[in-house]
Parts: structure tokens; C-alpha cells; sequence
């Protein structure tokens, strides 16, 4: 998928839409993804292809990038699905690596969701498969029944949507879709497997898309709302005294099994709650007040200043009122832009995603490792209650909970057994806690975590802004739409909080001199931690609880 969209940014540079320093993140997250990927280093090794083949240096031609990625494509496109399988399979028959098989598991599931299958129809075939039945092994004939799903061909489905009766005959009459009264209209077997209900009301009826293509059940609903969402756009244009209004839900019946799946159509982005209780709340509020309504200094300044950050919030907030996934990523990449900083014009011609990326980034990466070990905090207390709560107290060390609770990853073995002890029923954060002990063995290992996290943010940062170019200048959106919708939203609320906190430290409160000011404090922090990471002549569990300490105390938000 990366190789591919290179090659389309590749054509972009070539049509001169833009310039060739855009290609350089695109290079480094493919660059980083050939190394890391376990699946495509053995496909690579298996086909004895010389690694030189694939060249993505940003100072080579864009003749030599194409090439690569057409010859990287060929090599891997057709091979990587079943050569996932088969490590799955190998790794489960062996009792192999748990991490590894997490790690390829990861792989293979971003795989078949780039193919168009959907989120919803893989958890589902999950479930299905793995937690319906009492499994005493999982063997190799569970595991090809599951990857099944997951096949090349196309299906076909009947979608059935309920709308309003003027609505329905504008799209029998200008679509030539079948609509129908009620389910007991509706032809063939699918009456018998929606609910009567369905449909039913005063001026409502049914509209059926027959023979839809699609992966799954998700997917073809997904396509039916792009249906729709055109012929809303025909009323928009020619307007008639039509209103259109649809159910939440559609019913979707594969074409030759008949089965139906009930699907939720016009699903976006909500974010969820981030405040434990109403009195967290209400402190993050009167935070987030302070900081918008601060005194900014002379008033040419302070009024230019406000005048930004209140374009930004109302920017943002239109996310909220607004249901579709395009005009959301849009809406918050306005508040993005309306609050940083501009280029400056110096003639050296800056690409815009170039400047804002090192401003968003140590926003949104700063807490990354404390936030790791709070939020598994955070679910153990939910989960397991009070012995989970006792044992950090009565194990750890530190000035928080949080900090206690990490600090027991660098503590002894007998201390780790304690602490795994109230979570023993939990084989998956039995598995997180091995995560979180290896990241703190070594604090080297914690520090190149949080960098790479901090190249994966700055890549990700750039997908945003070409899926944001795509919507705006060629109206089209990828598969990945959703996704970085709840990015865009998360990095957005990172840089505010981190400009709201500079502010109540530093009473520092012009958006240009905080963004400054985090990333200034942003790279001590790391500079800190490194210079302990490096430490070799004291104890090391001296170090790593030092380490841990300097890791809490040191965040923006400690």
C-alpha cells in the first residue's frame, strides 16, 4: 500500500502539483517499513532479491523511486496475504514467539483491511471463529477456515435502506433503484430475514441496491452511502422540494448465501471521554477557559492572538456538528492551520507540511511514555479493583500512582510476581506487562521507543495533510479516511492542552512562543532521559528507577 501511494505521489511530483522534498516522509515510513516488516524481509529473502533493488533515498531521481516501487510491488504485492498466513499458521503450530506472532498478526490484519474488507467484518469473523466454541488447540484447520474470509473474489449483496417516501421516489425515478412499501414487498428469501418492522411508519418505505460488489456486509453498506451521499449532491444543485432522511440502520443480504447482516450506516467520529469524573471535567474546562481568554500583552498582538485561537476552537468544533468523515478531517485541519503559525516567505519556497509537522509532533508525542504505563494503570484499576490498587502501593515507588505503577517494572522479580499475581486471569495484560518490563530493561530501548513513535507521529501527520489535499483538490478520499480522522482530532487536542499547560507554567500564552516553548522543552526532556539511558557506571536498577523518575517528572503534564 505504501509502495503504491509513493508511486501516485511520484506522478504528482512529475505534473509539477508538488515539489520533491514532499516525497521525503512518504521515503522514511518506507524505508522504516521495509526493515520492520518480518513478512516482507522473508519474501524479500525467499526470492534471493538483492536489497540494493530497492532504493528510496530522497536524493535518488523520481525515475529511480518509480522504479523501486513498481519492482518492490510485483515483488511483494501477490506473495504478502499468503505468506502472512503461513507465519501465523508456522508460529501457532511451534508454540513460536508470542511477540512475534502479535506482530505479524498486526500486519496481516492492515493488510486485508487495505484490500476493502472492514474493521467490523474481521472482528466479527474473529469472534466467530475463535470464541463462539470452546477451543482446546488452535489448530492449522481453525486457522484456514479464518483466512477464508479473507479471499480475492468480490460479493455480491442486496442493501435495504429505509427512507422517507418523497426521497425514495426521487431515486426510483431518477436511479431506477426498486423501492418497496414494506418487507412482506421485498422479492426472494431477504423478507423473511429482516425484521417486519423495518421500513414501517407513516410516508416511510424501503430502497433496495441489488448486486452491490463489495468484500463483506460493511463494505457493501458503505458503498450503498456513497450512492446516496451523490444523489444528495444532485438535490443540492438542482434543489427540489425533496427532504431526505434515512434510517441509522440498513440491512444488508449476501446475494448467494442469504445471510443478513444488520449494519450501522453513517457512522463518524465521536471522541470519547477523557476526563475520569465531572469534577475532572470541570477543572479541564476552566483550564482550557483561562488559557482563552489570558492576557496576551499589547493589544495589537493579544488581540491577533485571540483572534486565531478562537478561529481554531470554532473550527474544531464544526467537527462535532458535522456527520461525514471528509468535512470533519477538513474541519480540523482548518483549526490546524488557523492556529499555527505561517511559512515564513524567505524565497526559498517552504512546503507548508514541512513547517507544521515539527510543531504538531512534540505536542503530541511528549506524554507518550508515561501516558504508556497510565493508561494500562488505568484499565487494571477498572478491571481488577482493589488488588491491583494495593499491590502498586504496597510494591512501588514514586510521587503518583502511575509513577509507583511503572516503577515496579524496574523493580525485583519477586515485586514483578506480586504485581502479575492480581492480573493472573488476563493473559492479554499478562502480555502487556511483558511489554511494559521490556521497555523499561533498558532505558535505551525506551528512549528509541518513544523516537520512533515520534517518526511514526510525524509520518502519520503527513498522511493527514495528503489525504486533506486529496479531499480538496480532487475529491477523493482512501480507506484510511476514518482513521485519520480520530489522528487528527487527537493531535489537535494535544497541541491545545499543550499550549493551555505552557501557559499555566510559563504564563506563557501566544500560540507562536508556546509552540516554541514545548518544543524547546520537548527536546530537554529527551536529552535528559538520553543522558541517563547512557549511564554505565552506577547500579543499573539505580539507573532505571532514575530513569522512571526522570520519565514522570520531566512530562509536560506531570
Amino acid at each position: 500500500m505504501k509502495g503504491e501511494e509513493l508511486l501516485t505521489s511520484i506522478e504528482k511530483v512529475n505534473r509539477k502539483e508538488v515539489g520533491k522534498p514532499a516525497l521525503e516522509p512518504q521515503l522514511a515510513e518506507l524505508r522504516h517499513a521495509i526493515d520492520r516488516d518480518f513478512v516482507c524481509k522473508s519474501i524479500i529473502k525467499s526470492k534471493k532479491l538483492p536489497k540494493e533493488v530497492f532504493c528510496f533515498d530522497e536524493n535518488e531521481t523520481t525515475e529511480r523511486l518509480r522504479t523501486s516501487a513498481e519492482l518492490l510491488f510485483h515483488a511483494i504485492a501477490k506473495e504478502y496475504q499468503r505468506s502472512c498466513e503461513d507465519q501465523i499458521v508456522g508460529i501457532c503450530l511451534t508454540q513460536g514467539s508470542k511477540s512475534d506472532l502479535i506482530s505479524i498478526t498486526k500486519l496481516y490484519v492492515s493488510h486485508v483491511i487495505n484490500l476493502g474488507f472492514s474493521s467490523e467484518f474481521l472482528y466479527r469473523s474473529a469472534n466467530k471463529t475463535f470464541y463462539t466454541h470452546d477451543i482446546k488447540r488452535c489448530t492449522e484447520g481453525l486457522l484456514r477456515r479464518f483466512f477464508k474470509n479473507f479471499d480475492d473474489a468480490n460479493r455480491k449483496f442486496y442493501v435495504h435502506v429505509s427512507a422517507n417516501t418523497t426521497y425514495l421516489r426521487f431515486l426510483n425515478e431518477q436511479f431506477g433503484l426498486s423501492i418497496y412499501k414494506d418487507t412482506g414487498e421485498l422479492p426472494g428469501s431477504p423478507k423473511h430475514t429482516i425484521p417486519n418492522s423495518f421500513g414501517e411508519g407513516a410516508q416511510k418505505g424501503i430502497v433496495r441496491l441489488d448486486d452491490v460488489p463489495a468484500k463483506d456486509a460493511f463494505s457493501a453498506a458503505k458503498t450503498a452511502e456513497s450512492l446516496f451521499s451523490l444523489s444528495r449532491s444532485f438535490l443540492y444543485l438542482h434543489p427540489r422540494n425533496v427532504k431526505v432522511k434515512t434510517d441509522e440502520v440498513a440491512y444488508v443480504v449476501h446475494a448467494k448465501s442469504g445471510e443478513t447482516t444488520k449494519v450501522k450506516i453513517e457512522e463518524s467520529f465521536s471522541p470519547r471521554r477523557a476526563a475520569p469524573s465531572k469534577s475532572d471535567h470541570s477543572k479541564s474546562v476552566q483550564g482550557l477557559a483561562r488559557y482563552v481568554f489570558a492576557d496576551r500583552g499589547p493589544r495589537s498582538s493579544q488581540n491577533e492572538a485571540r483572534r486565531r485561537i478562537f478561529s481554531s476552537l470554532n473550527s474544531a468544533s464544526l467537527a462535532a456538528k458535522i456527520g461525514d468523515p471528509e468535512s470533519q478531517l477538513l474541519s480540523i485541519w482548518s483549526a490546524f492551520e488557523s492556529l499555527l503559525p505561517d511559512p515564513i516567505k524567505d524565497g526559498k519556497g517552504t512546503v507548508r507540511i514541512t513547517h507544521f509537522t515539527p510543531l504538531i509532533t512534540p505536542c503530541a508525542v511528549f506524554d507518550y511514555l508515561p501516558a504508556t504505563f497510565s493508561e494500562c494503570y488505568r484499565n487494571c484499576h477498572a478491571a481488577f479493583g482493589q488488588p491491583f490498587l494495593d499491590a502498586v502501593n504496597d510494591l512501588g515507588v514514586g510521587d503518583t500512582e502511575k509513577e509507583k505503577f511503572a516503577s515496579i517494572f524496574t523493580s525485583d522479580l519477586v515485586a514483578k510476581k506480586e504485581l502479575c499475581a492480581t492480573v493472573n486471569q488476563s493473559p492479554l495484560m499478562l502480555m502487556r506487562f511483558l511489554k511494559l518490563e521490556k521497555l523499561l530493561a533498558s532505558p535505551k530501548n525506551a528512549v528509541r521507543h518513544l523516537e520512533m513513535h515520534e517518526e511514526r507521529v510525524g509520518w502519520q501527520i503527513n498522511r493527514i495533510y495528503r489525504e486533506r489535499n486529496s479531499l480538496v483538490h480532487k475529491a477523493q478520499a482512501s480507506i484510511f479516511l476514518n482513521g485519520l480522522v480520530e489522528n487528527a482530532y487527537s493531535y489537535y487536542r494535544s497541541v491545545i492542552l499543550s499550549l493551555e499547560r505552557v501557559d499555566d507554567l510559563y504564563e506563557i500564552s501566544h500560540p507562536d512562543q508556546g509552540l516554541e516553548m514545548v518544543k524547546a522543552l520537548y527536546t530537554d526532556y529527551k536529552s535528559r532521559l538520553n543522558t541517563i539511558s547512557a549511564k554505565t557506571k552506577v547500579d543499573t536498577a539505580d539507573r532505571n528507577s532514575e530513569f522512571v523518575k526522570a520519565m514522570f517528572s520531566g512530562s509536560l503534564f506531570a
